[in-house]
């Protein structure tokens, strides 16, 4: 799988009844799910195979600033052209 900074332009995070949410894409879902985990937030990845749309619930005491940082830190690191992840 490939990633491009673009791609993680398109991240957000929301929050809903106490829960915050990282919408990523179905292509990338695994590749990010994976990343936040070695960075040290955990997560449970939720995927809609009707709809293809992925998120990532961040587990309780997961700041959602800091998950932002580590996804900017990846966003800084990433070359203006598709690359694969470490996984």
């Amino acid at each position: 799988m490939s990633i491009t900074s673009a791609l993680l332009d398109t991240l957000k995070i929301t929050s809903e009844r106490g829960r915050s949410y990282v919408w990523v894409p179905w292509s990338h879902a695994d590749e990010l799910h994976s990343y936040l985990r070695r960075c040290g937030y955990p997560s449970t990845l939720c995927l809609d195979p009707a709809s293809r749309e992925a998120q990532l619930e961040l587990w309780p005491g997961v700041d959602p600033a800091r998950v932002l940082d580590a996804l900017d830190e990846l966003r800084r690191n990433q070359p203006s052209t598709p690359t694969t992840l470490a996984v």
